[in-house]
């Protein structure tokens, strides 16, 4: 669990290191994002799931359309960095109302979204380990599902359930 959180940390203060080091000798600050357009998604026959590929697009201070995504990929950098300091976590939802007082805000909470989604991938570290959670609550699962981890299974549709009882199961968010 702990060295889930050491090893975000130490991404997020890279990926800040990165920019500031380029400020400090006067080039232009930039950072590599992964493509999560469906052109960059394979399936990994062994491992059973869909990963990206490995296109990636740059984000650049040296262009204006891109200032105002960099900076809200530094602040919320910042946010998830003292969130994994203080062994706390956020909503996704409580990050964007705190990013109000941010200079450089979001319009809704989409925007907020993606950029979070854009520092899981750049990393390779998951939100949960950012200290953010998705919702309080955890995820909701529908239908006749299996998951399976290592030799654990479960199928989130309970025997006794009839076809027209159908609902969903919640999982809370638990860290290993």
């Amino acid at each position: 669990m702990m060295q889930h959180k050491e090893y975000a940390l130490n991404k997020l203060k890279g990926m800040g290191d990165e920019v500031l080091e380029k400020i400090l000798v006067e080039e232009v600050p930039s950072i590599k994002i992964p493509s999560r357009g469906t052109g960059n998604i394979i399936y990994n026959e062994e491992k059973r799931y869909f990963e990206l590929g490995d296109r990636k697009g740059t984000r650049s201070l040296g262009n204006v359309k891109q200032i105002k995504k960099m900076a809200q990929m530094m602040c919320v950098g910042n946010f998830c960095k003292e969130l994994v300091n203080i062994q706390k976590t956020a909503t996704m939802r409580e990050m964007y109302y705190v990013s109000e007082g941010w200079d450089v805000g979001f319009d809704n909470q989409q925007e907020s979204n993606n950029i979070t989604e854009d520092i899981e991938v750049t990393l390779g570290v998951s939100r949960e380990n950012l200290g953010l959670l998705p919702e309080e609550d955890g995820a909701a699962v529908y239908g006749d599902i299996t998951l399976r981890d290592d030799d654990v299974e479960f199928n989130a549709l309970p025997r006794h359930l009839l076809l027209e009882e159908r609902s969903n199961l919640t999982f809370p968010f638990e860290e290993r």
